[in-house]
Formats: C-alpha cells, sequence, structure tokens
C-alpha cells in the first residue's frame, strides 16, 4: 500500500512540474503600485530602480486619482475597471 501512495504522489509531482504550453503561452504582467511616490520622483537620477524599471518596463504616463487621499479604492479602479463607488450596483465605468 505505501508503495502504490509514493508512486501516486511522486507521478502527481512530476505532472505538476511539468510546463504546458497553454501557461508558457500567456503573457505575464507585473503591477507595481507605489504608495505615497510623488509623479517626479521616477525622473531622479539618485534612484536608479525606478530609472531601471522605467528603461526596461512600460510606465503609465499619468494617473488620474479616483480618491486622491485614499490608495485602495485607486488600485482597486486600476486593477478591476470598476469604479469603486459603484461596484456595489455593478456599473462598469471604463472611461473617465
Amino acid at each position: 500500500m505505501f508503495i502504490r501512495l509514493n508512486i501516486l504522489v511522486q507521478t502527481f509531482v512530476i505532472c505538476l512540474c511539468l510546463p504546458t504550453d497553454r501557461l508558457q503561452a500567456k503573457n505575464k504582467l507585473i503591477l507595481i503600485l507605489a504608495d505615497g511616490v510623488r509623479y517626479d520622483y521616477v525622473a531622479d537620477p539618485n534612484l536608479k530602480g525606478f530609472n531601471q524599471l522605467a528603461k526596461h518596463g512600460v510606465r503609465a504616463e499619468y494617473v488620474q486619482p479616483i480618491f486622491p487621499a485614499n490608495s485602495y479604492p485607486n488600485w482597486y479602479t486600476i486593477v478591476t475597471a470598476i469604479f469603486f463607488r459603484c461596484s456595489v450596483h455593478k456599473q462598469t465605468h471604463k472611461h473617465f
């Protein structure tokens, strides 16, 4: 019994480790949301991390905040394209 269970578990682990074409074909996106960062921090030559991200990635020219004082509603709107206050009513606002 133990040998069969061991073989079953090893087979399952090997199947999980095998890449699939469907997973490899998808593009990956990493969204970095930095709280408390001003618009001009990216242009500061002393912040080399921001410069590397801007050089090798994509960045937004500007973002119009939904709630300027609160971060979470802005992040929610960016990720879901749903205006935070109207999410209860299922109204989507994909343009501002």
